[in-house]
């Protein structure tokens, strides 16, 4: 529990200074330690759920979403994840997790995260970020913030995610 919240003081506070765009990928790296692995000796899937949690929340400070929800006066919360396991990732191998926006609608920001070695996918995730204050979209987020901002065009992964 310690090593959580100095992990999210950490995100939030030092890597806040490095600024992202918006629409751009964020990449962070990470290692498979002892303590990420299962009886299997390979991260088991509650570590993938706080890696790409960890990689959200670096995504939404970096790009300064964060305060900028604030000063429309809402809050947001992740409602849905789906994910899909590819293969595995082995003790003490490298990887990287990629986070990027990749489509909104009236309610919910979309999240597309990729967990990588090299050029080949290991997971993929989708996740839905919820606007809790009725009447405020993310759209009202975007331009409030100085993005000029129009429809965009969801992925068809995302349109079938909606689905359900």
């Amino acid at each position: 529990m310690i090593l959580y919240i100095l992990n999210n003081l950490y995100i939030m506070l030092i890597r806040n200074w490095f600024k992202k765009d918006l629409f751009g990928t964020l990449e962070m790296s990470g290692i498979a330690l002892p303590w990420d692995l299962d009886y299997n000796l390979h991260i088991n899937n509650a570590r993938y759920l706080t890696i790409l949690e960890y990689s959200r929340l670096a995504f939404i400070c970096q790009t300064n979403i964060w305060n900028d929800m604030n000063k429309v006066g809402v809050s947001a919360a992740f409602g849905s994840i789906a994910v899909r396991y590819r293969r595995e990732i082995k003790p003490f191998q490298t990887y990287t997790v990629h986070t990027k926006i990749v489509g909104w609608d009236e309610r919910c920001f979309y999240f597309q995260q990729l967990i990588k070695r090299g050029n080949f996918v290991h997971t993929y995730s989708t996740s839905k970020c919820v606007i809790t204050k009725r009447g405020v979209t993310p759209y009202d987020v975007m331009t409030q913030a100085g993005y000029d901002v129009s429809e965009i065009n969801m992925p068809d992964a995302i349109s079938h995610y909606k689905e359900f």
